[in-house]
């Protein structure tokens, strides 16, 4: 009986082994890497804007480990605020929402629609100004950015160097107070939503290098961009009003105070992107401001808004170190793109759906878009449709 126990509790301790072994070869299978839990995927994400939140709080809702390096010191990117020049707050960069109920796409999960106006003569176009005291900004930082997203993010942390291979990404990075430590990143899988100045700038390598037609065949390119903001001591414009420029520019206006009736100032904003950004990007706010007092007063065929102009705001999105630019020129890719199923490359130049380049809406969707395809990969059985996805609970 002595030997049958002692053959019995020998087998048994070889199944066991044997058992272990079989585990450890399944976490294998699914990607995991020895500086990774075993347990729980990870992902590296590049850039705390609009697409790296929304990537983020996708892959943290679905059990991912997230990090997100971020250049600046601040979250959103060309999302961004400011809430001290007028008596309510104003967006600094993106300021107009396409299809207000693509909202809850980006959150991923039923959203109270804040109030938007539509102040353009083509009423039906979908596009909408935030009203009240909501922003872009304010939109991330109440439904997206919560502590497990915020948690995940390690600021003034500036990218160089992404490596990805048949298992694993390590991404590189210059980090500290002063950007001077040199700091790596292992995970499963990364994430890059660098500006697409960015990418063709050179100032991520990438090894192996990216294929050609994603990046240096981009047929996009990074549109320059000055967002002004005007006070004025007299209302003597229109609600919306674009000002003629060269065919590859834009230049538009519109009345915030219009959105904002409680308002007790006259408050005007305007962007000029592409070649009628271009001319101001050299320039300092004072030159700038000038030349646009011009055109209005030339516009209104008047000197009032030089005659009335009481404070100004420039952002010179060109001169931003870690985005260089407005937004992409064109973004004929669908969506997130995937390199070697270890990387994908997101953001507003791999907008989604294809053609929103430019918008916040196609910016977060193509985060959700790469984070869903990772998911499908690792979990299976994902929808990797960034407009079908939604969670019942936060």
């Amino acid at each position: 009986k002595s030997s049958f126990l002692y053959n019995w509790l020998l087998y048994a301790s070889i199944l066991l082994v044997l058992g272990g072994v079989q585990f450890t070869n399944f976490d294998s299978i699914v990607g995991t890497t020895d500086n990774v839990s075993h347990s729980q995927p990870s992902v590296v994400i590049v850039g705390a804007g609009a697409s790296g939140l929304t990537a983020a709080k996708t892959l943290i809702r679905l059990g991912f480990k997230v990090t997100i390096l971020e250049a600046s010191g601040v979250f959103g990117g060309r999302v961004r605020k400011t809430d001290a020049f007028a008596d309510f707050p104003i967006d600094l960069g993106a300021s107009f929402v396409y299809k207000v109920e693509r909202l809850k796409f980006i959150k991923g999960s039923d959203v109270d629609i804040p109030e938007t106006i539509n102040l353009r003569d083509h009423a039906n176009d979908g596009e909408y100004l935030w009203a009240g005291q909501n922003t872009w900004y304010d939109f991330f930082a109440n439904h997206i950015v919560d502590s497990s997203v915020s948690d995940s993010i390690v600021y003034n942390c500036k990218v160089y160097g992404v490596e990805y291979h048949d298992k694993s990404v390590q991404v590189s990075c210059l980090g500290g107070a002063n950007q001077d430590q040199r700091l790596t990143f292992g995970a499963d899988y990364a994430i890059v939503t660098a500006p697409l100045s960015i990418l063709q700038d050179g100032d991520i390598a990438f090894d192996p290098p990216l294929p050609e037609l994603l990046v240096d065949e981009h047929p996009g390119y990074m549109w320059s961009g000055i967002k002004v903001i005007l006070e004025f001591s007299k209302n003597f414009y229109n609600t919306y009003f674009e000002i003629e420029e060269p065919e590859d520019g834009e230049c538009e206006f519109w009345d915030y105070s219009a959105v904002h009736p409680s308002s007790q100032q006259n408050i005007v904003a305007g962007y000029f992107i592409g070649s009628s950004g271009l001319k101001y990007v050299n320039k300092n706010d004072g030159e700038i401001v000038k030349d646009v007092l011009e055109k209005l007063d030339d516009w209104f065929e008047t000197d009032e808004a030089t005659k009335y102009l009481k404070n100004y705001m420039v952002i010179n999105w060109s001169k931003e170190p870690h985005i260089r630019g407005s937004y992409s020129s064109e973004a004929a890719l669908n969506g997130a793109q995937n390199v070697q199923d270890r990387l994908f490359l997101a953001g507003e130049a791999f907008a989604y759906p294809k053609g929103h380049n430019g918008w916040v809406d196609g910016a977060a969707l193509s985060g959700k878009h790469a984070a869903l395809q990772i998911a499908n990969m690792v979990l299976g059985n994902v929808s990797t449709n960034p407009m079908s996805v939604l969670y019942s609970t936060e």
